[in-house]
């Protein structure tokens, strides 16, 4: 995932949901998106893999508490990751 700046995504605040709108109109959880940038800040990248999975590596950058999370919400991690690596090979 390459760094948003402010231009490239608006938050949007609920009383339990904080969602992220990214250019495009695409919408996800930012409790998520912090997670994954988190992650990226520790050394992790993200590996799309078939049938709706992903790796995390290295591994050892998880913390049970990681896993359990990405693994609470795998299909919304996976689209993050999809939407930063289609954001990543288009042009700006």
């Amino acid at each position: 995932m390459a760094p948003a700046s402010s231009s490239d995504f608006q938050r949007a605040v609920s009383a339990d949901v904080q969602l992220v709108t990214f250019r495009g109109g695409f919408v996800a959880d930012w409790l998520l998106v912090s997670r994954l940038l988190d992650l990226e800040a520790r050394g992790a990248q993200f590996q799309l893999e078939s049938e709706g999975h992903f790796r995390v590596v290295p591994s050892s950058v998880l913390s049970p508490e990681d896993v359990t999370f990405l693994r609470l919400r795998r299909d919304q991690a996976r689209a993050i990751i999809e939407y930063c690596e289609h954001e990543a090979k288009r042009p700006h």
